[in-house]
């Protein structure tokens, strides 16, 4: 069984951009490192006490209270009214002439290549508190920087979808953003409104770099104009659509990239449906169901190609999931721990096993990303017992 942490680091920044909403930039950045490095501070500070490092990262941040607490305190001595207008005057008419250059027109579609399978040699990555486990044999550790060994035997392309730099900057051009590279190492993908996502994550093949989609779609939900809709459809080579702009994700062969592609949102979809409130400080960990778990054959009603995730609790704080692309006759083939399970359609009904484990069915294409949890369906059948 594969697992994947899906830790605090997202919700700390997350917590920081809304902190900061607003602010000058140079303020803003000279306040989210402050309040970064306080949380980062008091965290180490609480691990000696016996938590984890998850534990005390969520805990330093709720010391911190509502980030509009934060944000309003500091309104009151920063104004930009007229910096907003300024932006957001900007920001159309660089959005228009960058999207113009990506070769986008009305309906017009940007071919970006998902990295899948790492080539036989090293795979090596800024070395954090940040750095998603990968489960691959260590080869050193050595300036900040640890390097992983691959062989034939390790196939990632169950793992969540990479993309390459150059590819996330075309990206973030046809919404007017741009991607950079601060001396700290981090990368950061910004947009016009001032608003910005960074990662710590990112690693090369030769001389490309590369960070997870997952950054790249986070980027542009939480930077979003209220205005923009976003969302992926479809499996072999699922579409982002961002409004009307389209980017096609494909496999550097045309290979299928849908499990690298939706791997990379089952995290998010655990996180708004089970937690809902992006503000508040939490952690879990996603455990994805193995090929000889139960399977289930679900009647779902929607159409063919629609992707559909599964959810059920399997313990505190521990969630098992998988997801599949629905077929033509409206039925998917999901994995789970459990024999028999019975449907819910909250988080809250996820309690008791007297008739089946309770599970959230929740579809992930054509459903706005910022909203996944508008996704939640029950099916006509109230259980499922596996075949």
């Amino acid at each position: 069984m594969t697992t994947a942490a899906h830790p605090i680091p997202r919700a700390l920044n997350a917590y920081l951009r809304r902190a900061t909403w607003g602010l000058p930039e140079a303020r803003r950045q000279e306040l989210w490192d402050e309040l970064e490095e306080h949380v980062l501070t008091r965290a180490d500070h609480l691990i000696l006490t016996g938590l984890t490092p998850t534990q005390a990262t969520a805990q330093a941040i709720r010391e911190l209270g509502p980030p509009a607490r934060v944000t309003l305190g500091m309104a009151k001595v920063y104004t930009m009214p007229k910096l907003l207008l300024a932006a957001a005057t900007l920001a159309l008419g660089i959005s228009a002439g960058l999207y113009a250059l990506a070769g986008g027109s009305d309906g017009a579609i940007l071919n970006v290549p998902v990295f899948q399978q790492p080539k036989i040699g090293m795979l090596c990555a800024a070395n954090g508190a940040n750095l998603p486990q990968l489960s691959l044999p260590v080869a050193s550790r050595a300036n900040g920087q640890i390097c992983y060994r691959l062989t034939t035997e390790r196939d990632l392309t169950g793992r969540p979808a990479m993309i390459s730099v150059q590819s996330a900057t075309q990206i973030m051009a046809l919404v007017g953003g741009t991607v950079t590279t601060r001396s700290d190492g981090r990368i950061q993908l910004s947009r016009p409104n001032g608003t910005w996502t960074r990662t710590e994550f990112a690693f090369t093949e030769g001389t490309q770099r590369y960070i997870f989609a997952s950054v790249v779609f986070d980027a542009l939900i939480s930077t979003r104009n209220r205005n923009e809709v976003i969302r992926i459809s479809g499996f072999d080579q699922p579409t982002m659509s961002v409004n009307d702009r389209r980017i096609r994700l494909t496999g550097s062969t045309g290979n299928r990239v849908g499990n690298n592609i939706y791997s990379s949102l089952v995290g998010d979809a655990v996180s708004a449906v089970i937690y809902g409130n992006p503000d508040s400080a939490f952690s879990f960990k996603q455990e994805r169901a193995t090929a000889t778990a139960p399977t289930h054959l679900i009647q779902t009603g929607l159409k063919a190609d629609e992707v559909v995730a599964l959810i059920t609790r399997s313990g505190q704080d521990t969630y098992s999931t998988d997801f599949s692309v629905v077929q033509a006759d409206g039925t998917v083939s999901l994995h789970a721990q459990a024999t028999r399970l019975r449907f819910v359609s909250k988080s809250a009904d996820m309690t008791g096993n007297s008739d089946g484990a309770p599970a959230i069915l929740v579809r992930l294409s054509n459903v706005p990303l910022d909203n996944l949890k508008s996704g939640i369906f029950v099916p006509a059948q109230a259980t499922s017992d596996a075949r």
